[in-house]
């Protein structure tokens, strides 16, 4: 869901597929002055991004389609978005406190991550 910019804020793009979260990040960022613009997957996101070239992305990790990681790094190979900063996020956690990413990390140890 885009919102149309206000003269003099900062616009912060959104993208997470929880409605319930997207709504409290909107809600704690919009309390601080900034615009908030939401998408609810990356390839929405990706879109947004171009568009609209927002101040900062805040996404979640754990999403379907494209999860957070694969956004940052669309993002950050194409030159119109390389330059925004990204903040990766999520309330999943695994076993040692650190962001449930599907296995990534012990496939990655392992040496036979994507």
């Amino acid at each position: 869901m885009a919102t149309s910019k206000t003269q003099g804020q900062t616009e912060v793009l959104i993208v997470e597929d929880s409605p319930t979260q997207a709504e409290q990040l909107r809600h704690l960022l919009e309390m601080h002055g900034y615009l908030v613009v939401s998408a609810s997957n990356g390839f929405e996101a990706m879109e947004l991004a171009e568009s609209r070239r927002p101040a900062l992305v805040v996404t979640d990790i754990v999403m379907p389609e494209m999860d957070g990681y694969e956004l940052c790094r669309r993002l950050k190979s194409q030159e119109s978005s390389r330059e925004i900063p990204v903040v990766l996020l999520t309330s999943a956690m695994d076993g040692c406190g650190l962001p449930d990413d599907g296995g990534r990390r012990r496939r990655a140890a392992r040496g036979s991550a994507p």
